[in-house]
């Protein structure tokens, strides 16, 4: 995905490198929370996004805010991520040109 904006950055396929990260799973990050509630929820996943909004465990914890990138996502996956949010009680609107946000 980074690679779509060579044309914009001269020389960037040459600045990339792929680096093994560690994953933790939502579930586990919510155990280590002090609290039950969540203020925001922020996914920025290059295209990603709705598959990730489809692993948060919303039936445990619901964020008052969600706010993901839209940019790279199809009109059939933004719309199943938006369907799957509202089957939770969130209503939405676009923020900017390439994100949207869920509100409780």
């Amino acid at each position: 995905m980074i690679e779509k904006h060579a044309d914009q950055i001269p020389g960037l396929a040459g600045m990339i490198r792929e680096e093994a990260v560690p994953c933790v799973p939502f579930a586990s990050v919510l155990d280590r929370l002090a609290t039950d509630r969540l203020d925001l929820l922020q996914i920025d996943t290059e295209g990603a996004d709705g598959f990730i909004l489809s692993l948060f465990p919303f039936a445990r914890i619901k964020p008052a805010i969600v706010h993901w990138e839209v940019k790279h996502l199809t009109t059939r996956q933004r719309e199943d991520a938006m369907d799957h949010l509202a089957a939770f009680g969130y209503r939405f609107a676009p923020s900017g040109g390439e994100d949207m946000l869920a509100v409780l």
